[in-house]
């Protein structure tokens, strides 16, 4: 059985009965169970469901922590998706694939209590221009189901402006940028998590889908510390970069700047840490694009 609680990702106040329309986005259902018990449940409920999930699915990011002689509490990362859902979104916003596949974050928290967190599709869709409210609502439908949160009625969120996506257009062509990306992410010492092609996904389910590929890396010497600081920033992590070929041919990669996490997450302890994974990003963003 799940006892299913909503709560703000700001406020440590519980309300009592889960509430349809949530001030804040990110959505917290506490589990029963050990944290075994809940990450091997989530996994099953994924499967039956039909969602694909990728070989890096789940990202231990408390193992990664212990690897490097850092503490944090139990802390993983399902990613998960459907092509078919995804590939309509993308086709009406490309930019949106960098917050795909979906994902949900199984962590115990300071309490000890088990919690699966998520952001719901409606959330992302307000970074990005997408109209199919109907797909919206049945994304959210699902997510709601597989957290197991006791509620029949779509969660409406409203969420501050978010910094928006950072964009540079690439010199070079597609496979080059990447290329070139890639060896800018291993030479300073960050770890390709996966790549995720979302244009062969959608082929693979007989959709169309300009070139949109995710590289997702990390380094878990600074990723842990900001999740030391608030386990919730682990749904965000490890870092992102999107490269995709846009409606006029132009190879344009993206990412978010750590200002989105500072924001979403209020953190104010880990200037230099958010800092740092700018001058990263940045860096790394313009050796690909040469």
């Amino acid at each position: 059985m799940v006892v299913s609680v909503v709560s703000c990702i700001n406020d440590d106040t519980i309300p009592t009965e889960p509430s349809p329309i949530i001030s804040n986005p990110f959505v917290q259902v506490f589990q029963e169970g050990t944290i075994e018990d809940v990450t091997s449940r989530l996994e099953t409920t994924l499967t039956e469901k039909g969602f694909n999930l990728p070989p890096f699915s789940p990202i231990q990011h408390d193992i990664a922590a212990s690897n490097v002689n850092l503490e944090l509490r139990p802390t993983r990362l399902f990613v998960f998706g459907n092509p078919n859902a995804g590939t309509l979104l993308m086709q009406e916003d490309q930019r949106i694939g960098i917050d795909l596949p979906l994902k949900m974050l199984a962590f115990t928290d300071a309490s000890d209590r088990n919690i699966l967190g998520f952001y719901t599709a409606t959330t992302l869709a307000r970074r990005y221009d997408i109209t199919n409210t109907q797909l919206l609502t049945r994304i959210d439908s699902t997510l709601i189901d597989i957290s197991g949160l006791n509620i029949s009625t779509p969660i409406l969120i409203r969420e501050e402006n978010a910094p928006p996506l950072q964009e540079k257009e690439s010199a070079q062509d597609l496979e080059t940028t990447i290329a070139q990306l890639r060896t800018a992410i291993t030479s300073r010492e960050f770890t390709i998590i996966g790549e995720v092609a979302h244009d062969q996904a959608a082929a693979s389910v007989d959709l169309e889908l300009r070139p949109t590929r995710v590289l997702i890396f990390g380094k878990p010497e600074g990723g842990t510390l900001l999740m030391q600081s608030d386990q919730r920033v682990g749904i965000d992590l490890p870092l992102k970069v999107l490269v995709y070929e846009d409606e006029n041919g132009v190879i344009k990669v993206a990412h978010y700047g750590s200002d989105f996490l500072a924001q979403r997450y209020a953190l104010t302890d880990k200037t230099q840490v958010l800092d740092n994974i700018n001058s990263a990003l940045a860096a790394i963003t313009d050796d690909a694009i040469m």
